[in-house]
């Protein structure tokens, strides 16, 4: 017989407020006696999330539920979604060891896919039984919920007519939407009159990423309090969805509700739609419960503190998980929010790159640490975010200005995305501004300008992700390149910012809305050692026989010394030479001493350095600059891409003093097929005199489609995102522009 503690438990993932499974019964043939927790309301709750969960659990024979303290069972509430039609479940109760007949679970709410149901027996038992009859159909989420008392419906106090909801509910609607919103069936004015002095946070143990929509959800919340658990409302006196809106549940918070057992009077429920024993909630869900709970601190006087805002199961005699542990950690964040009072009615901006696997920082280290790196060829995305406070009201069109830095980075496209329905700062989908006519063409996308994103809703973030190509080196000769966005206008609240430097007219946000990202550009064929610091050595790294590698800050060379009889530099992981396209390498450089000859050698992926895979160059020597080129037009294992190069500035010999040292000043890759010999740069009238070559920058291979032979990020790359909304703000505060 299959154990269900071991096999459910990993299976089927039993997901209830703490459910354990027991031992099946022997021989029972069925998946055993599921031992429910504590719910809500004195009840016992199971809880099952995940069609091949459910499906799992179910295929082994029905599901067996019982009390956690050997409690009556005298009926059972159910709530489930489903796919293709009701599961038809079925109900069986056990009485002193006998099992009833298999009774159908009572439908009394089913909407889009979701069902409450319940069976009701005259006489208690002890535990129940559970099946699907219609196999057609496919459960996604299951609660059953065990109540040890038969069904007694809550006596309303007074039995008024629903009239519009707006004049029960005292929250303004500007901060909570109103029953109709989610079309409650009228109810008398339930609950006796109180004053508000504390606030119990709960969770509603639905489903969490819910694709139900909120106002279907909450409406299937009062029909189950009020046919299963027979009460005359909705219990909660708020709920919080979880894009952060707010909803009203019972019509007044100066009425009790039914939330928390011997201890409603004074007290009002908030309720999260979700399932917080088992996740963490949205942080727009918890961002939205802070103005409610300002509002009612400011309203009724309750001090914000955590012996006034309690979790259900802090309440004396409420032995619940409610609201979950993963909830309830963050009433202090929810408290400290409100305190905050004004945190979220505010707008913010932030700037990031999306990096590419292998390059996210100290791709090379240096000046650039810490500064994301791309090659010469490559696209990179990135991403501009702007949320509006959930706090703040709906705007009007928000207009954006940025600037990439060109001659460094280049537009290819891009496109504006938002958060809407869920407001999580995560399910990005387009928004309605991304084809709007008043925007640039895409494929013509200007280095500056400005994109109009639309109408932002309290809570929601736009997203403009940029497609931008690395046009040309520079590292040495640019302090990173910027992506800089600032917001130009939203009306009677922020604008006009004309430009990065612009100053503002109006300005309620209480600080500059704008923000940059930075990077640097190098290229995967060529090496310049520009960089303003000794450690700038663009990856490159000691092979054998060197003491020192760094750069020297007279000449702007790489400088090496050897320290035995072998030396040799390998340049950096990312090399990347198309070896059908330059047929050699060329390097500037000084040798001290006599005249010596050296080798270049050179590997493909999965390859060791060999003597099958080296060229040789002889130098000058006496500390004269001066121009090498190794041809490799002819060699045999010259071809695909190469990916690593070993310089051997001379081979046999050690050196003492002057002569032990050899400085290179550039390296790069070159005789492009086609280009007609030398391009890039050439040493000019400074060949030979120990200064730079005149031309390094701005080389003509910076510019050329074909001059990289680096892959290329895909412009729709999943690879590592820059993070949430904080880590945005947080990395584009990582190194502010210099002058």
């Amino acid at each position: 017989m299959r154990s269900t503690r071991l096999g459910l438990a990993g299976v089927a993932g039993l997901l209830g407020l703490g459910c354990a499974p027991a031992e099946p019964e022997p021989g029972g043939g069925d998946t055993g006696g599921w031992v429910a927790r504590a719910g809500h309301h004195g009840s016992a709750l199971a809880v099952l999330d995940g069609a091949s969960a459910i499906a799992a659990v179910l295929e082994l024979g029905p599901l067996t539920v019982e009390p956690p303290d050997a409690s009556a069972v005298h009926r059972v509430g159910l709530r489930y979604d489903a796919t293709a039609g009701d599961p038809e479940l079925e109900i069986s109760l056990e009485q002193s060891g006998t099992w009833s007949e298999w009774e159908r679970a009572t439908v009394t709410f089913h909407e889009g896919g979701s069902f409450n149901a319940h069976v009701h027996w005259p006489a208690p038992g002890e535990r129940v039984r559970l099946r699907a009859t219609n196999a057609g159909s496919r459960l996604s989420f299951l609660v059953v919920e065990l109540f040890d008392a038969p069904l007694q419906t809550v006596p309303a106090a007074v039995t008024e007519p629903e009239v519009g909801s707006s004049s029960f509910a005292l929250a303004p609607a500007s901060l909570v939407r109103p029953r109709s919103d989610w079309g409650a069936t009228a109810t008398p004015d339930c609950g006796t009159p109180h004053n508000p002095a504390y606030l119990t946070i709960h969770h509603t143990v639905t489903p969490n990423n819910d694709t139900t929509p909120p106002a279907q959800r909450i409406k299937g919340i009062q029909n189950y309090h009020m046919n299963s658990n027979g009460w005359c409302d909705i219990g909660y006196h708020f709920l919080i969805s979880q894009d952060g809106d707010r909803w009203q549940g019972w019509k007044t918070e100066e009425r009790s509700g039914i939330h928390t057992a011997s201890h409603n009077l004074h007290n009002v429920g908030i309720s999260f739609l979700g399932s917080y024993h088992i996740a963490a909630p949205p942080q727009a869900q918890v961002d939205g419960a802070a103005p409610l709970v300002k509002w009612m601190s400011d309203t009724y006087s309750i001090p914000l503190n955590r012996t006034r805002v309690l979790g259900h199961g802090e309440w004396p005699d409420n032995s619940t998980s409610c609201p979950g542990s993963f909830l309830l950690s963050r009433l202090d964040e929810i408290i400290d929010k409100a305190l905050a009072g004004d945190a979220e009615q505010h707008m913010e901006i932030g700037a990031g790159f999306v990096t590419i696997a292998g390059q996210e920082r100290d791709f090379v280290k240096g000046s650039s640490s810490d500064v994301f790196d791309v090659l010469v060829g490559q696209i990179v995305e990135g991403e501009v975010r702007l949320r509006n406070g959930s706090g703040r009201p709906a705007t009007d069109d928000v207009l954006v200005g940025y600037f990439v830095e060109a001659p460094y980075l280049a537009p290819v496209s891009y496109r504006i995305e938002h958060d809407l329905p869920a407001k999580d700062g995560e399910s990005f989908v387009l928004s309605p501004a991304d084809s709007s006519g008043k925007n640039p063409d895409k494929g013509s996308l200007p280095s500056e300008g400005v994109l109009d994103v639309g109408v932002l809703q309290p809570g929601e973030t736009v997203r403009i992700v940029f497609s931008l190509r690395a046009e040309q080196y520079s590292f040495g000769s640019a302090d990173h390149p910027d992506l800089r966005a600032w917001v130009k206008h939203v009306g009677g609240y922020y604008g006009e910012q004309d430009g990065w430097d612009d100053p503002v007219e109006t300005n309620h946000a209480g600080k500059i809305l704008q923000s940059h990202a930075q990077l640097d550009v190098f290229s995967g064929h060529e090496w310049r050692f520009d960089g303003p610091a000794g450690d700038d050595v663009e990856g490159w790294q000691i092979g054998s026989d060197l003491s020192d590698l760094a750069v020297n800050l007279v000449d702007h060379a790489l400088a090496m010394k050897s320290s035995g009889g072998d030396p040799s530099a390998l340049s950096p992981p990312y090399t990347h030479i198309d070896a059908g396209m330059y047929k050699e390498v060329r390097l500037r450089a000084r040798q001290h001493g006599e005249p010596r000859a050296g080798k270049l050698y050179f590997r493909r992926e999965g390859e060791q350095f060999a003597e099958s895979r080296a060229a040789g160059f002889s130098t000058i020597g006496g500390g004269a600059w001066e121009e090498l080129v190794v041809d490799l037009s002819t060699h045999a294992e010259w071809s695909g891409t190469v990916v690593g190069l070993r310089l051997d500035p001379w081979e046999g010999g050690s050196y003492d003093g002057a002569a032990a040292w050899f400085d290179v000043d550039w390296v790069r890759a070159d005789g492009a097929v086609g280009a007609g010999g030398g391009g890039g740069w050439s040493g000019g009238g400074n060949v030979g005199t120990g200064g730079k070559a005149s031309g390094k920058q701005g080389s003509a291979v910076d510019s050329d489609d074909s001059g990289c032979g680096c892959r290329a990020a895909p412009s729709d790359s999943t690879e590592s995102r820059a993070g949430p909304w904080l880590a945005l703000l947080l990395l584009a505060g990582l190194r502010r522009r210099r002058g």
